[in-house]
């Protein structure tokens, strides 16, 4: 998996809230290739090709998915001090272009966004925010959460930089960052369901079209 490079707090919350892919990317002299998993014709042709997924916003997630469900394996090379790519210039950038997907991943469903926004508010954010002021058995377990997050963190960010100093403000900012997740799903869910749809490239594809696919037909729960 690449470095995903930008500047700034765009550093940090892309580096933190970029999903693990078997994605590689090349970037060379300006010339760039798109975030795709590499994968063999014989399991590409087995989990369905594109055709499966081809209304589906998050495609690489969903190809993923029907990659392990059709009892594939799929391994992922983390190369952030050989390859890197530009994820967005810009944090306006970054949530204008995360608004056709995010809502996606909940399959255009509330109550899975309504869950999801439940379990990083009450397990994501309010201990690192509440820490502070808590005393006693609560106050210790409100801790032991931030420092269990806080190691994870470190762990995982660790093999993203370059260097382990890099990843500690993915940590000082992690409550900020969160908040800015659920900001952007929300967004997304808004926008999509305001207009119907969602914009791609100057077209508008209805959202009716594209809950008609789920992205998992034909396989094994």
């Amino acid at each position: 998996m690449p470095f995903i490079r930008a500047s700034g707090s765009l550093q940090v919350s892309g580096s933190c809230l970029q999903m693990p892919t078997s994605t590689f990317i090349r970037e060379h002299s300006g010339q760039r290739w798109p975030m795709s998993p590499v994968v063999r014709r014989t399991a590409y042709e087995q989990a369905g090709t594109h055709r499966a997924i081809s209304l589906r916003p998050d495609d690489d997630m969903r190809l993923g998915m029907r990659i392990k469900r059709s009892g594939l394996r799929q391994q992922m090379a983390v190369g952030a001090r050989w390859a890197w790519v530009e994820w967005y210039p810009s944090v306006k950038e970054a949530v204008s272009g995360l608004e056709k997907n995010m809502f996606a991943f909940q399959d255009y469903r509330i109550d899975r966004l309504l869950g999801l926004t439940a379990l990083l508010v009450t397990f994501m954010a309010t201990p690192w925010l509440l820490v502070p002021w808590e005393r006693g058995w609560s106050g210790g377990i409100l801790l032991l959460s931030v420092l269990l997050q806080a190691g994870t963190l470190l762990f995982v960010s660790a093999r993203s930089f370059t260097t382990p100093a890099d990843a500690l403000p993915a940590v000082l900012l992690f409550p900020f960052l969160t908040l800015m997740t659920l900001y952007v799903i929300w967004r997304s869910a808004y926008k999509t369901l305001r207009q119907s749809g969602v914009y791609w490239r100057g077209t508008l594809y209805p959202l009716a079209v594209l809950k008609s696919q789920t992205g998992a037909e034909g396989l094994r729960q």
